[in-house]
């Protein structure tokens, strides 16, 4: 029944090997729940509550794609967006995060209206090949800047705007080592290569931890000491309801914000689906 609902022959592949990628996409990608609890957490909101919500958007959205399109991608929210959600619309524009959510929510509204009238098709045949890929690329290097500036290896300066961070701390070193390793595998065609460099930058981190070396530096990896908890800010979920009061008595505000947040998620989204398309064949 899965191969012939997911035409797992015509496309080359078996169920052991999509349940491995599956594993490995989950793994690769999971790190989105702590930069998004910690990021959001400076916004004013809750960090267990944003990570539950993360979890399960990501869920609905990997489970979705799966089923209606059968594309072999995974869903999460995107690094772009949650930047300028907490940098930009709250912490610099100076709005609540409830005002902040009720507007991606609109945003979101307005985005899928776009997309069934088939307006997003149109504007991506506009766009050039080069650009398309110059958008991912883009998205890449963001992301690179946010991990280099999580871990310290570039700090701010008032005159340069960035500068390079003490290199020789151990959560330093542990994050360079990462980088040498994954480099390393994927220059070598090593399978999993990022996988495998995740486990062995974790493992070498919580030695580390072990040892005493870093010990309560908030990057370095530690085990948990709960594995279940139910410890939520529950009035989080009422935001959005409260959020919609706020939204709409500043219209310059609202326009500002629903015009940032579609560009973004537009672009955004093209830039990740065409290279995501272009390295895995996929038309």
């Amino acid at each position: 029944m899965l191969k012939e609902f997911f035409k797992l022959e015509e496309n080359n592949t078996t169920i052991s090997r999509e349940f491995i990628a599956g594993v490995m996409s989950f793994l690769s990608a999971a790190y989105i729940l702590g930069v998004n609890g910690s990021m959001f957490s400076k916004g004013g909101m809750d960090p267990s509550a944003v990570i539950f919500a993360t979890a399960i958007a990501s869920c609905i959205a990997c489970i979705l794609i799966g089923l209606i399109s059968n594309f072999p991608a995974v869903l999460i929210p995107g690094m772009g967006l949650n930047a300028m959600f907490n940098y930009t619309i709250i912490l610099s524009m100076g709005n609540s995060w409830e005002t902040a959510v009720a507007a991606v929510f609109v945003s979101s509204a307005l985005f899928l209206l776009i997309t069934v009238s088939g307006l997003t098709d149109t504007i991506i045949n506009i766009i050039p090949p080069d650009l398309k890929i110059g958008i991912g690329s883009g998205i890449g290097l963001f992301l690179i800047f946010v991990g280099l500036q999580s871990s310290r290896l570039i700090v701010s300066d008032p005159f340069t705007l960035v500068s390079i961070g003490n290199l020789l701390t151990v959560p330093s070193l542990v994050v360079l080592l990462g980088i040498v390793i994954n480099m390393i595998f994927y220059l070598q065609k090593v399978p999993s290569s990022i996988f495998l460099g995740l486990m062995i930058t974790l493992a070498f981190g919580l030695l580390c931890t072990f040892l005493g070396l870093g010990d309560g530096h908030y990057f370095m990896p530690s085990i948990p000491s709960q594995v279940i908890s139910a410890n939520l800010d529950w009035s989080i979920f009422g935001g959005l309801l409260r959020g919609f009061g706020q939204l709409f008595s500043n219209i310059p505000n609202l326009i500002v914000m629903l015009f940032s947040l579609l560009f973004v998620t537009l672009f955004d989204t093209i830039g990740a689906v065409f290279s995501l398309s272009r390295e895995a064949d996929f038309d």
